[in-house]
């Protein structure tokens, strides 16, 4: 396990990394790298085929870094290399206090797996006198997914995880338009949802950018990583699902506008009727109320918000 926790962690931080600074050239999306950290907490694959496909083929066609070199690349880095080996083959593999520190945190990390095992149904059986013995068996595959999964958020807060998550949630592009219109309502402004023609288009224009980016909030409201929730913390998880729910809002404005317009044959508006284009606004306003109610319902059980509501901190 210390083993395999490492390798995640490894991959944890390059998803975070990556995640923070997205301008940087990589072939696999934000929401791809958000799917796969919530896949790794899970511990099973969330990815679609599709997506594992398309990813496998760059991945196969991706050229290695500059940085990187072969053994058929330099012929003259051999004595150089001969050093590297031999001073490899000094380093231990394994690091002897990550090991002692996993195993005394081990314990601590089970006390949270009773949910689990009421899960599995208890073995009844019956013998010649007609008593009834009930035996609860555990099933060893659950106890390794649970100590994943355990170790895994372990991981996830001591990288940082939730304040990283929520800085990406804060600055998605096409989220970010909302993020700032509600700052100007809020600083006495007005809220501004498309009325006319030409910005119910522009909004209809980026659905699927806009879906993709609740997707990826929604990822990061689904994970219990918004703990502690600090006074900080929860003024901007509030700021991005009262942005979401103001998104949701603006498209169904943005479609009400092009219905009428369409209706009323108003010139610029003679749009068809696209069947994913009205899934992406069906998908957008589902995914603003499930991040409200995932953010309402970690507020109400949280002992650190201090009996706020999320109604009254938006």
């Amino acid at each position: 396990m210390p083993d395999v926790m490492s390798a995640c962690r490894v991959l944890i931080r390059f998803f975070l990394l990556r995640l923070r600074d997205p301008h940087e050239l990589c072939a696999v999306s934000q929401k791809q790298l958000a799917i796969s950290i919530k896949a790794l907490h899970k511990g099973i694959s969330l990815l679609q085929r599709t997506d594992v496909i398309t990813l496998t083929s760059v991945m196969k066609s991706a050229k290695l870094p500059q940085h990187i070199k072969t053994r058929g690349d330099d012929k003259n880095d051999k004595p150089d290399e001969e050093k590297e080996r031999k001073a490899s083959k000094k380093l231990s593999r394994v690091d002897p206090v990550s090991c002692m520190v996993e195993q005394l945190m081990s314990p601590i990390r089970g006390t949270r797996r009773t949910k689990y095992k009421e899960e599995v149904e208890p073995i009844k059986s019956v013998n010649s006198d007609g008593d009834t013995t009930i035996v609860h068996i555990t099933d060893p595959s659950r106890e390794i997914q649970t100590l994943f999964m355990d170790s895994i958020l372990t991981v996830l807060h001591e990288l940082n995880a939730g304040e990283i998550l929520l800085d990406v949630c804060c600055e998605l592009t096409h989220l970010r338009r909302y993020i700032d219109r509600c700052q100007e309502a809020l600083a006495g402004g007005a809220y501004a949802v498309p009325t006319t023609v030409g910005e119910a288009v522009s909004t209809r224009n980026s659905l699927q950018g806009l879906m993709n980016d609740l997707h990826i909030v929604w990822r990061v409201t689904s994970m219990p990583l918004l703990e502690p929730m600090t006074s900080a913390r929860l003024h901007k998880v509030a700021t991005v699902v009262m942005s979401c729910l103001f998104a949701s809002v603006s498209v169904a404005a943005s479609n009400s506008v092009l219905a009428v317009a369409a209706a009323a044959q108003i010139k610029g508006a003679n749009i068809q009727k696209d069947d994913d284009v009205e899934q992406y606004a069906m998908s957008i306003v589902q995914k603003s109320l499930d991040n409200y109610n995932a953010v309402a319902t970690v507020i109400k059980n949280s002992t650190r918000a201090g009996g706020h509501s999320l109604q009254t901190s938006t």
